[in-house]
């Protein structure tokens, strides 16, 4: 296994288990020949993503069942939903690359964790490449499932509030594109004809048109630019506030 955690880093992680945690790796060390010890034996091959995880950490080597939140797409709506997946992880051993029989040591570089009825299913048999290298991706993958599992539905909960809030603000958003330039533009012609009373009635009709049609352009301008567009919803979020405030006092 690759390790990418330095052995100091690795080291204050060993430092946070539990000590009922430790004695895994202190029952692996003592059958190691070669006297490694058991922070040697979590440095490598504990994956990184679990190392500040000690119930991760409990999970992988004992196995048990593990709820991930995953995304939901619906056929015709831009929004995404959250959903849960539950998967069941096999109690580990530490498997030996190469077997006792055949002279295979407990070290670091010749064991790997793997499901314990694999392993006890190959018996005094070396492991193959491309059984180490199936190992090795399907520890590599439980790892990571672990490290992102939900505690409760709590998460999940948060998850698609958090959903639900970009799903209203890309709506608002949408609204205020489509309906702030028609709003603007008639506000415009409304202003143009109260102001040309004076005028025949064609030259009236046409500088109400072209009134309309400059805010329409204008509010197109403002909302295509981030910054404007920003500034233009919150003062419009400001006017709903106080809207909604007004029928607050006198309704409620």
């Amino acid at each position: 296994m690759t390790v990418e955690m330095t052995m100091a880093e690795s080291a204050q992680h060993w430092m946070a288990l539990p000590d009922t945690t430790k004695q895994y790796f202190y029952g692996i060390a003592s059958k190691s020949d070669s006297g490694h010890t058991a922070f040697e034996f979590f440095h490598t091959e504990i994956p990184d993503v679990l190392k500040s995880d000690p119930d991760g950490i409990e999970i992988l080597l004992d196995g048990g069942d593990v709820t991930v939140a995953v995304d939901t797409f619906e056929r015709g709506r831009a929004s995404t939903g959250t959903d849960t997946v539950e998967y069941t992880m096999p109690d580990r051993d530490m498997s030996r690359v190469e077997s006792g029989v055949n002279g295979g040591d407990y070290a670091p570089d010749n064991v790997i964790l793997e499901s314990a009825s694999d392993n006890r299913a190959r018996g005094a048999a070396d492991m193959t490449d491309a059984e180490y290298a199936d190992v090795s991706e399907t520890l590599a993958t439980d790892a990571d499932i672990i490290a992102n599992r939900v505690s409760d539905t709590t998460d999940v909960m948060v998850s698609d509030v958090a959903t639900a809030g970009e799903s209203l603000g890309e709506t608002l958003g949408n609204v205020l594109e489509c309906v702030a330039p028609v709003t603007v533009g008639a506000k415009c012609a409304h202003a143009a004809w109260q102001s040309t009373e004076h005028m025949t009635d064609g030259e009236r009709t046409a500088t109400t048109a072209l009134a309309a049609g400059g805010g329409v352009l204008a509010t197109v301008a403002v909302l295509s630019n981030p910054v404007t567009a920003t500034i233009a919803a919150g003062y419009a979020g400001w006017k709903l506030f106080g809207a909604a405030t007004k029928l607050a006092d006198k309704y409620l």
